[in-house]
């Protein structure tokens, strides 16, 4: 897809990786698994983000973008939601 969509997924965390700037979430949202870029100023924001573990389903909102593969990049922390 084109970057800079503005999208919604909803699935269930598969993986969890820190990068020196934030987190990574791999959510398996049934078509595959979709890397969810999370900085560390969003992720602040986010209620409960220490719920964010594999087996955890969630909702994000994001803009996509192509860094190696499609991510998607929420902007703010309620873009985050825990189901």
């Amino acid at each position: 897809g084109k970057p800079g969509l503005l999208v919604a997924i909803e699935g269930t965390i598969t993986e969890v990786k820190g990068f020196s700037a934030g987190t990574n979430l791999f959510v398996d949202d049934g078509t595959g698994n979709v890397r969810v870029t999370l900085f560390s100023n969003v992720q602040s924001f986010i209620p409960n983000a220490d719920q964010l573990a594999p087996g955890t389903l969630i909702r994000v909102v994001g803009k996509t973008d192509f860094f190696g593969r499609v991510q998607v990049v929420p902007q703010l922390g309620y873009d985050v939601t825990i189901k």
